[in-house]
């Protein structure tokens, strides 16, 4: 079973340490330090840097507001109160899910009375054809609850919306080998910069960390290939299809090189 410690000791080697952690919680070694301060952060920025295909979850969206007059809203029509009504101009507020690490797109729940034909990318029994996922346009923002604490929210106008996103997996046995194998050059490179101060050896755990990346980005890419109905953003800023009402919000989201990683 694959621990935090098994992928710390591997990170050790790859940066050239002659040493390795007995116990990844409790050392108090300069590199258990720095190996406890860097491990989530690091994470986090590689799941957020492709589209792993075992991050992968798909889930109904919890929501918190409604435009008045919608299905779910409790606001009164009138003066916009943020207590109770979206932004404008967005007809939905959902909460962020808990374990979400970065939102690949928004659609409509196949449950949903707005959906029509068949919602999923695969061919049914009884029709050929492939109707396809239709990404929405959303944002990410930030409000308040009930009791003035800050949360993270997403606003949309899909009506039962499902989000498709990066989540946050903990459990190192349930990464992919590319996976495990970029975090380890990913910290070695952090390792190599603040316990030898080798920049030669962090340069060259980087860029094998971004050849990993790459390579699952193409990879996985290809694994989670949906039909998509409309052309995505990252392609109308490319100057090809129709951006739209709300071109600066992207209905299908990329990726994100880890900045740690870039020399």
């Amino acid at each position: 079973m694959t621990t935090a410690a098994d992928i710390s000791n591997r990170a050790l080697v790859a940066m050239g340490a002659r040493s390795t952690l007995a116990n990844f919680a409790l050392e108090q070694t300069p590199e258990a330090k720095q190996l406890r301060l860097l491990y989530e952060p690091t994470r986090d920025a590689l799941l957020r840097a492709a589209h792993w295909s075992f991050a992968r979850k798909m889930y109904p969206l919890s929501l918190l507001k409604a435009q008045p007059g919608l299905p779910g809203s409790t606001a009164t029509p009138g003066v916009w109160n943020p207590a109770t009504m979206p932004p404008p101009p967005w007809n939905y507020e959902y909460l962020y899910p808990a374990d979400c690490i970065a939102v690949r797109y928004i659609t409509i729940s196949p449950m949903s009375s707005g959906s029509t034909g068949n919602f999923f990318s695969v061919p049914s029994y009884d029709s050929p054809v492939r109707a396809g996922i239709t990404p929405a346009h959303y944002a990410v923002a930030t409000d308040n609850d009930t009791l003035g604490n800050e949360m993270t929210v997403i606003l949309t106008d899909v009506q039962t919306a499902l989000a498709c996103y990066t989540a946050r997996v903990q459990v190192e046995d349930r990464w992919d080998a590319s996976f495990q194998q970029a975090m380890v050059y990913a910290l070695a490179s952090q390792l190599a910069l603040s316990i030898s101060g080798n920049l030669q050896t962090a340069q060259t755990n980087a860029r094998q960390a971004m050849e990993t990346l790459i390579q699952a980005r193409a990879r996985d890419g290809n694994e989670g290939t949906v039909t998509v109905n409309r052309t995505p953003d990252w392609i109308v800023a490319r100057g090809y299809g129709d951006g739209g009402p709300f071109p600066s919000s992207p209905s299908v989201t990329g990726w994100v090189d880890p900045a740690f990683l870039i020399f």
